[in-house]
């Protein structure tokens, strides 16, 4: 018997990672990687919720130049 969960995958647009801060500094994908890792225990909208205030913060601003689009999906428990 073979046990999966907490396995997550994010679906993302490139306006996710392409935030860029008062520096011209990009957001970025190790970024988000990052914030994935750190909250691999949490809800899919725990996860969305946090990248969404992560990159506000980034950006010092909640307008965005570019779509932004989050879609996480995430197995709690599957045995087979």
């Amino acid at each position: 018997m073979h046990e999966l969960k907490n396995d997550i995958i994010l679906f993302y647009t490139d306006g996710a990672i392409e935030v860029f801060n008062k520096e011209k500094e990009q957001f970025g994908l190790g970024r988000l990687i990052k914030i994935m890792g750190k909250k691999k225990t949490e809800s899919p909208k725990e996860i969305v919720n946090d990248i969404i205030l992560s990159t506000k913060i980034f950006h010092a601003s909640d307008m965005y130049n570019d779509d932004f689009t989050l879609v996480a999906l995430k197995r709690t428990n599957f045995v087979f």
